[in-house]
């Protein structure tokens, strides 16, 4: 069946997930296929700039980020001192380059 929308669906890209709380073992994965192709099931996934995994987490995005902020905060909270918050924000921004 062709879509009426228009919409060019891009398989190589789509996921299934199953949504489940930590207790469940065994999520319910029932069969998915879009124009006779199995769409795979993924346990986590990057939708519009944003993680989600299939017990709703937050550890995936969380994690590296705070590793990123406690780097940073080793290498500025020694200027704090000595300079502005508007330099140290400058020299933050240098940083992430």
């Amino acid at each position: 069946m062709v879509p009426k929308d228009n919409i060019i669906r891009n398989t190589g890209k789509t996921a299934a997930m199953s949504f489940h709380t930590k207790q469940n073992r065994f999520p319910i994965t029932p069969k998915v296929t879009f124009r006779n192709m199995d769409i795979a099931y993924k346990s986590g996934t990057k939708f519009l700039g944003i993680h989600i995994t299939k017990n709703l987490k937050c550890n995936v995005r969380v994690c590296p980020l705070s590793l990123q902020l406690s780097e940073v905060s080793c290498f500025i909270k020694p200027l704090n001192k000595s300079m502005s918050s508007c330099m140290i924000r400058i020299i933050y921004h240098l940083k992430k380059l």
